[in-house]
């Protein structure tokens, strides 16, 4: 019972349920943590009164490898662990020599670049993950990486051809509307990560370019990053959930692979550590994704 002008901290006070636990689990203050796909419902109770419940869908979660040698993609059920299985190939007509798949964040359209093809594939993406009918985009020379603006609006692929960034505006439905060259020149560029203010390019060197991206999705003076030395012979780059760490495929001379760990500040990248997997590591295959 409250007197006129209390407070009481609801979320706190109350006890929050989930009807299956291992879906999804609620910390005291109520915040959900999803662990496998499936469905639960949550509630509060607050001695004998329960609230009504709330229904929380969490789907199934897939990573898609680019198989460059085979001209396919694997999709792979991802478990709360972040371990891998029941994988599927998808051997769409499109694909020829794919080397990085990117998907946007419905869950709704897959990108993938076809270096031997000189083509872009976009797939629709089915609720079980697998890929739907896929549509060839031609003309985009050697294309090695792309990456997605955390809007979903712009798509940029990096290449080995002439232009070695395009910057591809889609459409309201994700469909690619147009690509327009990013002005930028990179001997080698082998891929690309995108956060919300900077994009990041590898090139087959010691070099990584950093970008400031621009209200219209263009990109500003870059500068570059050398990674204290552990960037070497770069395949591709990727970021964390929330761009604090940055991280490099190296494919040095062929023999000495390793996989670059640094923290990461927008443009500011902090002391990398260079990891050689235990010699796990081959990259021999020239795959970047």
């Amino acid at each position: 019972t409250l007197s006129l002008h209390d407070a009481l901290p609801i979320s706190t006070t109350v006890t929050w349920n989930s009807s299956d636990s291992a879906v999804a689990s609620l910390n005291s203050a109520g915040l959900a943590s999803t662990l496998s796909a499936g469905s639960t419902t949550i509630t509060a109770s607050l001695n004998s009164v329960v609230s009504n419940a709330a229904s929380l869908e969490v789907n199934q979660a897939y990573a898609y490898i680019a198989n460059y040698g085979n001209n396919t993609v694997s999709i792979c059920a991802v478990n709360a662990d972040t371990s891998l299985e029941d994988c599927s190939v998808n051997n769409d007509p499109s694909f020829n020599g794919p080397t990085a798949v990117a998907v946007n964040s419905a869950d709704s359209l897959a990108y993938v670049v076809n270096y031997d093809g000189n083509s872009l594939s976009q797939c629709p993406l089915n609720n079980d993950g697998s890929f739907g009918a896929c549509v060839s985009i031609p003309g985009i020379s050697s294309p090695t990486g792309l990456a997605l603006n955390p809007s979903g609006t712009i798509l940029y692929v990096s290449t080995l051809g002439i232009n070695p960034l395009l910057i591809c505006a889609l459409s309201d439905n994700g469909s690619v509307s147009s690509c327009t060259n990013s002005g930028l020149s990179i001997p080698a560029a082998q891929g690309v990560a995108v956060s919300e203010s900077f994009a990041y390019i590898s090139d087959l060197s010691t070099d990584l370019y950093i970008c400031p991206i621009q209200a219209d999705g263009s990109l500003g003076s870059c500068t570059i990053s050398t990674g204290n030395g552990t960037f070497n012979t770069m395949l591709g780059v990727a970021l964390n959930a929330d761009y604090s760490s940055l991280y490099t495929a190296n494919y040095a001379d062929g023999v000495d692979y390793s996989v670059s760990s640094c923290p990461l500040n927008g443009n500011t990248v902090g002391t990398c550590i260079a990891n050689e997997g235990n010699s796990t590591f081959d990259f021999s295959a020239y795959t970047v994704s």
